[in-house]
């Protein structure tokens, strides 16, 4: 008989990995967003073609963005990864408006880095209320 106990994986490598996906997938957005704005390029967008005030700002905003996802997620705080999904979660709303077929990958990709933030956060909060369980039976213990 196959234990399968023995292939899943436990939720702190899940942790680890959802980790190492937001931090990644966060930088390379950063870098990305760099590239634009040094080289000015609009990457054939026609809402930045004759504006470029407007593409720096959007380049400014997508970085502050990305950089509250990496330090959320770095630093392991609940409310903040809470947050840094809630946004993701509008942005991309708002970008089924104008989804064209040349963006569905991205579309999916930027879907695959929002679940794995909620489902980061939620890990977040399980280990929160484990160390609070802990805290109370040591607590419970020492008093016996």
């Amino acid at each position: 008989m196959v234990n399968y106990n023995n292939y899943i994986p436990s939720l702190e490598t899940i942790f680890n990995i959802l980790k190492c996906i937001l931090i990644v997938s966060n930088a390379l957005v950063i870098v990305g967003s760099l590239f634009v704005l040094v080289s000015g390029r609009d990457l054939g967008e026609p809402e930045f073609k004759s504006n470029h005030s407007v593409l720096i700002f959007a380049c400014i905003m997508v970085i502050m963005f990305c950089s509250l996802g990496i330090f959320s997620v770095w630093r392991q705080h609940f409310a903040l990864v809470v947050t840094y999904a809630v946004l993701m979660t509008i942005a991309l709303v708002l970008e089924i408006a104008e989804l064209s077929k040349e963006d569905v990958g991205s579309f999916f990709a930027s879907a695959a880095v929002v679940i794995c933030a909620y489902v980061y956060a939620f890990l977040i909060r399980h280990y929160e209320k484990n160390e609070e369980m802990k805290r109370v039976f040591a607590h419970q213990a020492a008093k016996i």
